[in-house]
């Protein structure tokens, strides 16, 4: 890796200083959380991509009060590692909300566990954050049907009923296998 940073946030603070450039007349608010150990990296990062005036800190906060953050917007960026290319909490949890999600994604890392892949969009480079920051910006209807898109996948393949049943059958296997019965 170029840096320490493990999210690759690097990636992301250039990427939008791009997309501020390229649009110096939108109207946008970068949310980040005051989280991790390159937080001083990053807000000096964006002074030097030039958007601080439009980045507001916050501070690491419940998942609730996160779920509203998400809730709240346009667009949510997870991370750009690529050594990671694939994603936690923050995907499913984003599209609950309906929120498209652009992240560093590698779909052969997921066919094993998904019969249908989410709708994420993939973006490796400060290019590709900028450019897909713009298309999901300017096209109100790409960007919703993103959002329901995720939506109902998450309905489908990653809420709690999903959740549950999954590993309810993973339990009731394994007891299965070690001839364990449950007690009521």
């Amino acid at each position: 890796m170029d840096t320490s940073w493990f999210k690759r946030n690097d990636i992301l603070i250039r990427g939008l200083g791009r997309f501020f450039a390229a649009r110096p007349d939108t109207r946008a608010l970068v949310v980040f959380f005051d989280w991790g150990q390159e937080v001083e990296l990053s807000k000096q990062l964006i002074a030097d991509c030039g958007f601080a005036e439009r980045v507001r800190w916050e501070p690491l906060a419940s998942k609730p009060v996160i779920h509203e953050y998400y809730n709240a917007a346009d667009i949510v960026f997870d991370q750009f590692n690529d050594g990671i290319g694939t994603f936690g909490g923050v995907v499913p949890e984003s599209l609950a909300t309906g929120t498209p999600v652009v992240l560093n994604y590698k779909k052969e890392l997921h066919h094993w566990c998904f019969s249908e892949l989410p709708p994420l969009v993939d973006a490796r480079t400060d290019d590709d954050v900028a450019h897909v920051t713009i298309r999901l910006l300017d096209d109100d209807g790409y960007r919703r049907q993103l959002g329901d898109e995720g939506l109902r996948w998450f309905r489908e393949y990653h809420s709690s009923p999903v959740v549950t049943r999954i590993l309810t059958d993973v339990y009731n296997d394994i007891a299965e296998r070690r001839g364990w019965t449950w007690v009521s």
